[in-house]
């Protein structure tokens, strides 16, 4: 058996539809974690590279793009100013 620390990579999400706009990516591939960051997105990243492999199959990565979330209900403004969210119904089709 191979010890951890002789492992490429801690993490490898395979199989995954990766969007990646600041690469033009929007097809299935895989994502290799090193030391909590984003080390390879490849077509196929072998799983003996990693110490976990997880099948996302069926499931969106979106490497690099942080808390993708927002608020849906009607305008609320805070006390500093701004909008806190988003009026859903405003942005729908009709």
């Amino acid at each position: 058996m191979t010890d951890q620390s002789e492992k490429s990579y801690e993490l490898l999400l395979k199989n995954g539809h990766v969007i990646d706009p600041a690469n033009q990516i929007d097809r299935p591939m895989d994502v290799a974690i090193h030391k909590g960051r984003i080390a390879k997105v490849a077509q196929s990243i072998s799983s003996q590279e990693a110490a976990q492999t997880v099948d996302v199959s069926g499931l969106y990565v979106t490497p690099g793009i942080l808390d993708i979330h927002t608020h849906v209900y009607q305008y609320r403004f805070p006390k500093e100013g701004g909008i806190t969210c988003i009026d859903a119904d405003a942005h729908m089709l009709a």
